[in-house]
């Protein structure tokens, strides 16, 4: 027989259940700005991005850790080896593109979000892997 596997809509039940003298049916958690929605679901596109605005992401490009918060008004903070830099956001033709004052290249990536992790991949065919923070939860 397989594993029993327990989603986390099975264990708020649960939890529901035995808090009380009846049941009661759990609702999904609403999502806002700032909030990282539960689930396995894919999202790619404005999907995905409406995932990352309000929230920072973190991983490991070319061997050192970043992270990046994405103000929700348009503003894009990043810090990593280099220090902190500020940019901006602009969403074109399904892509988010990023302008930084100190560096002269305009780069758009396409973002594809999966629970708590995601990938962004450049106008190059480069790939980043990255974990969603709640929040400005860097301080960025």
């Amino acid at each position: 027989m397989p594993p029993i596997r327990h989603s986390f809509w099975l264990i708020a039940a649960l939890a529901a259940w035995s808090g009380s003298a009846r049941a009661e049916t759990p609702t999904a958690p609403s999502v806002t700005a700032g909030a990282v929605a539960p689930g396995t679901e894919k999202r790619t596109g404005m999907a995905a991005w409406d995932a990352l605005k309000g929230n920072t992401i973190t991983g490991r490009s070319a061997g050192e850790t970043y992270s990046e918060y994405f103000d929700p008004a348009g503003t894009v903070r990043t810090v990593d080896a280099d220090g902190l830099s500020t940019g901006t956001w602009a969403v074109q033709n399904n892509k988010v593109c990023f302008d930084f004052p100190d560096d002269d290249e305009h780069s758009c990536t396409a973002f594809e979000v999966t629970g708590t992790s995601g990938t962004a991949t450049d106008d190059d065919g480069g790939v980043l892997r990255f974990d969603i923070l709640p929040g400005n939860s860097k301080g960025l």
